[in-house]
């Protein structure tokens, strides 16, 4: 049972999931974390409130500690746990990949049922990679430190302690919309060339990909047409010279990593620890992407059970997968939740709190009503810099609706928001280290950007005047939103 005085770790925010995708985080936590990770446990307590998650905090120590153990015994098994996921991730998408559209309206509700429940199978498995990562960063992190500091204190270079383990940990390689841009440009490269017909390199790029912009059952398609008009886009804009330009961008990171690494020459199990601590980074921008495709062919399914009980693709994506096996569900409670909810997880038992159930809950707990008064935010700086400006928060799904100037407040930066990152003149968020997605950008843009503040989504609100201190770290309100 969890103690009253006992504390919730921050883990990961991202804005409000539908209630399957916790569904399913809940049943893949309690029933396989421990099989999955080689663990003599599984997690029992979680949180999920205001767009966030927490882990009770003595299981997230838990899980460190025996990662900690693992790290220093047997280093290549962290390497096998992401293998195990791009094995699942393919498997589920191979098969539900074999389902033909156009029939699924005529199969039998029984069929529906065992293709959704071997879904929820192996979502709940594969789920359990979603927050990997940041298990993994913060040990590596930490790892890193222990190693790098010596080395830069005989040198007399303590001070560029964060800037060289964000510079070392990037991997080079493309992820996610950047992987998906550099291969159309070198399709768009190939074809201007050639001048061949499109439409077979297009067709096996769109197989590729065509997820890759979906993010947690929120479908967002990315059609065989859309890959057509952006080679030809790509084509009018000279490819040759834009994929040049990205595999430059790579080869500075590289240079630059080989540079500090003859600097302060690290032993062999450094570089060991720094190699697993870049394919995390990697693993990390990649591993939602991967998941697109198979969200993208399940929302068929879903859509059908919703057609043939009266409901949306929103609602059924808001019911538990016990509620959509079995058919029974209480609609004025689906209704609500769709107005947001309170996710709880305490001690194996699933509670999903709506209406005025989830406020009493909010402030029996203290939680959602201290940080209005809050005028200082704290946080990580990772690249510096000292701007004023208003707020404009975004989700993974408005990163598009970003206007030049606007101060972003957001609880973690993705890949997909890259191209309209440039836009900012600064950068804020809950969630993230010198390893993030926000951490890189900014630091190829130039942005001011102060990370991991985990509460300036929940402070801030759109239009709010702040000061952006990124050489201390520091966030001031100077004036709120009338």
């Amino acid at each position: 049972m969890k103690k009253s005085n006992e504390k919730w770790h921050f883990m990961i925010g991202r804005g409000m999931h539908p209630v399957i995708v916790m569904d399913l985080v809940y049943k893949g936590h309690t029933k396989f974390f421990g099989k999955v990770f080689n663990l003599p446990f599984n997690i029992y307590f979680m949180e999920r409130y205001e767009g966030a998650t927490y882990f009770l905090e003595r299981e997230y120590q838990r899980v460190i500690l025996y990662f900690s153990r693992k790290l220093k015994k047997k280093l290549s098994e962290f390497y096998k746990f992401p293998v195990f996921f791009e094995e699942k991730n393919s498997e589920l998408t191979n098969f539900l990949g074999k389902i033909e559209i156009k029939k699924i309206k005529k199969f039998s509700n029984e069929k529906i049922k065992q293709i959704l429940n071997k879904f929820f199978e192996d979502y709940a498995i594969i789920v359990l990679h979603f927050y990997l990562p940041f298990f993994v960063e913060d040990l590596l992190t930490n790892e890193l430190k222990k190693i790098i500091l010596p080395k830069l204190r005989e040198i007399k270079k303590e001070d560029k302690l964060e800037e060289y383990i964000y510079c070392l940990t990037q991997d080079v390689r493309p992820s996610g919309a950047n992987e998906e841009k550099i291969a159309l440009l070198r399709i768009a490269d190939y074809i201007s060339k050639r001048k061949e017909l499109i439409n077979k390199e297009a067709f096996k790029h769109w197989k590729k990909y065509f997820g890759v912009y979906t993010y947690l059952f929120n479908v967002k398609e990315y059609t065989f047409n859309n890959v057509i008009l952006n080679i030809k886009k790509y084509i009018k804009e000279n490819p040759q010279k834009l994929l040049k330009e990205a595999l430059d961008e790579q080869k500075k990171i590289k240079d630059t990593q080989n540079k500090i690494l003859e600097e302060i020459k690290l032993s062999k199990k450094g570089l060991e620890i720094l190699k697993l601590a870049q394919y995390y980074v990697y693993f990390r921008n990649v591993r939602v992407t991967q998941m697109g495709n198979f969200q993208c062919l399940i929302k068929h399914i879903l859509e059908d059970w919703g057609r043939r009980r009266n409901l949306t693709y929103q609602e059924v994506i808001n019911l538990t997968h016990n509620e959509i096996l079995t058919g029974k569900f209480n609609k004025k409670e689906l209704k609500k939740r769709l107005d947001g909810y309170v996710y709880l997880l305490e001690n194996g038992s699933q509670h999903i709190i709506t209406g005025k159930d989830k406020e009493r809950f909010l402030k029996k707990e203290g939680m959602g009503i201290k940080e209005e008064k809050i005028e200082v935010i704290k946080g990580l700086t990772v690249f510096p810099g000292k701007v004023k400006g208003k707020v404009r928060k975004a989700t993974p799904y408005t990163f598009d609706l970003l206007k030049k100037r606007d101060i972003l407040v957001c609880s973690m930066t993705i890949v997909e928001a890259t191209p309209y990152l440039s836009r900012c003149k600064a950068i804020i968020t809950d969630e993230g280290g010198i390893t993030c997605h926000a951490a890189i950008v900014s630091r190829e843009l130039k942005i001011p950007c102060i990370v991991g503040t985990k509460i300036a989504t929940k402070v801030l609100k759109d239009g709010d005047l702040v000061e952006v201190d990124a050489e201390k770290g520091i966030v001031r309100v100077l004036k709120r939103r009338t």
